[in-house]
């Protein structure tokens, strides 16, 4: 027999207890299984799209690599302008600098000496851009130098690929 509440609400029985937890049961497992055969056809679309993409992949990595050593072969070509831009994109010189600290220890000495609390982060991790910032203005920290050179670089026109993705 049901029991009233103070608000007036009845409470069920057990039994009513009973048929809504099987209730809950069978619409959670449906739900799960939804999910489970979207994940399982999620899984096969996305192995189906790596066994596709593997060779592609390979040839852009070797492709990439060749035009590498031909941009690297002549860099003589890049002085002005560094990139060539063609239809399908651009490809050339681009500078990259990174910072190489091959002492830590003496660098956060330094570091930490002169309160350039910038350079470093509470994990006491360095903050590299600061550092080669200030190297690169005419300061010497120990333990850290700036290393700079060519490498070769290439994109593929953003026009271009964002077409692929539509066509697909």
């Amino acid at each position: 027999m049901p029991v009233k509440v103070a608000d007036t609400r009845t409470v069920g029985t057990i039994e009513d207890a009973r048929r809504i937890m099987s209730d809950i049961r069978r619409h959670t497992c449906e739900r799960e299984l939804i999910v489970a055969r979207a994940e399982k056809s999620i899984a096969r679309i996305t192995a189906k799209a790596d066994d596709a993409t593997a060779p592609i992949d390979a040839e852009l990595l070797h492709l990439g690599e060749e035009l590498s050593a031909i941009i690297l072969a002549n860099k003589d070509q890049f002085l002005r302008p560094r990139m060539m831009t063609t239809p399908d994109g651009k490809f050339g010189l681009r500078t990259a600098t990174r910072l190489d600290v091959y002492d830590e220890d003496a660098a956060l000495d330094c570091i930490f000496d002169r309160g350039y609390d910038d350079c470093i982060k509470t994990t006491r991790r360095f903050v590299k851009e600061k550092i080669a910032a200030r190297l690169l203005s005419g300061e010497t920290i120990k333990g850290c130098r700036v290393n700079s050179g060519d490498i070769a670089s290439y994109s593929v026109s953003k026009a271009l690929v964002q077409e692929a993705r539509e066509n697909a």
